[in-house]
């Protein structure tokens, strides 16, 4: 009787052993809303995220209207962001730093590319204003080669509600410097002088004025500003800049200019005052090419270093050129110009300068 009482009690301790291992399996449970993995059998299978070719994986998982995407020094990198948007317009701004050129891809949820670009900015600029419905997107960012130009070699992309740029906003670089917007978004622009629209060169020299002696050296965008068209009838007038903080030690850009006092550019403080003023001679040489040819031109900005200043384009020619231009008489005296950006060096053609006034 006594070994049947001793195995009943064995018995009843091993029931009461397992209750209380189950119970504190169950307790854990519910204290953490997870259950406690077993031990593998087999080797682990691993979730890899979106995948970046040459840095750490990311994943952006909010509004796309704040993706901002700010890169390491990578000549060629490629990253995807994920991002969700409640429908409407938003910009688009890139900057392929140290990289050559960037291109930015966006997909939606939808399997649609909404925007597709490759574009050659070295410099953060504004590249479009989209819509885009109500769904979750993919953004992916690439960029290839190591030629970039721009003062700040890192990688940026920008998605923002900003799609009608201020011309009183400050930044950080020439705003829109190569008009690569197609328009003269952040720029004011004094009569029609440099036009409603900058131009672009694949349409200008197809244009019958031009098709003899067609616009070259213009590199890194196919818009600029100018005052030469096929009209014979050339209005003053000038073409200014937002407001930008001269941090690097040059400004560098791209210009067709004659060695005249009617045609130059200025920097100016903000209170609208000249702090420089330089002229070119883009003219000099025999080849009637020389009037349409794009030079490197240099303004340094040591004398308005971390100062708010703007760029400003003048052009006080008016009057009626003496005929429609032709090979044997080309359009003279005007003023092209795109590639506006700073940089850490300088990049002039050797003997453009006409003049250049420093202001105190």
């Amino acid at each position: 009787m006594n070994g049947k009482k001793l195995a009943s009690y064995f018995v009843v301790m091993i029931i009461l052993i397992v209750l209380a291992i189950l119970f504190g399996h169950l307790l854990t449970i519910f204290k953490t809303g997870h259950i406690i993995p077993s031990v593998p059998t087999t080797a682990p299978v691993s979730i890899n995220p979106i995948k970046n070719t040459t840095t750490s994986n990311i994943i952006y998982s909010g509004s796309c209207s704040d993706l901002f995407i700010y890169e390491g020094i990578n000549a060629n990198n490629t990253v995807r962001y994920k991002c969700s948007w409640t429908g409407g317009a938003l910009g688009i701004w890139s900057a392929s730093g140290i990289s050559t050129t960037d291109n930015v891809l966006i997909m939606g949820y939808d399997n649609k590319t909404y925007f597709n670009q490759s574009n050659n900015y070295s410099c953060l600029t504004f590249l479009n204003s989209i819509y885009l419905p109500a769904q979750n997107y993919t953004v992916e960012f690439s960029t290839y080669g190591d030629k970039g130009t721009c003062s700040n070699p890192h990688q940026i992309l920008s998605m923002n509600t900003t799609t009608v740029p201020s011309t009183q906003n400050k930044y950080n670089f020439v705003f829109n410097g190569n008009f690569s917007t197609g328009t003269y978004a952040g720029w004011s622009v004094n009569t029609i002088a440099f036009g409603t629209l900058p131009q672009n060169i694949i349409v200008a020299n197809s244009e019958i004025c031009f098709k003899d002696f067609p616009w070259l050296g213009l590199y890194g965008t196919d818009y600029f500003a100018s005052t030469g068209t096929c009209s014979n009838i050339q209005f003053n007038g000038n073409l200014t800049s937002s407001y930008f903080n001269a941090t690097a030690p040059y400004l560098d850009f791209q210009i067709v200019s004659p060695n005249n006092r009617t045609d130059y550019v200025e920097i100016l403080y903000q209170n609208g005052t000249p702090a420089i003023i330089a002229s070119y001679n883009t003219y000099s040489g025999s080849s009637s090419d020389l009037l349409y040819t794009f030079q490197n031109a240099s303004i340094p900005l040591l004398s308005v270093k971390n100062k708010i200043v703007r760029f400003r384009v003048v052009s006080d020619i008016y009057g009626i050129q003496p005929t429609i231009p032709t090979r044997e008489r080309p359009i003279s005296n005007f003023t092209a110009i795109s590639d506006i950006h700073m940089s850490s060096v300088p990049w002039q053609t050797e003997n453009i300068t006409a003049t250049m006034t420093i202001e105190k």
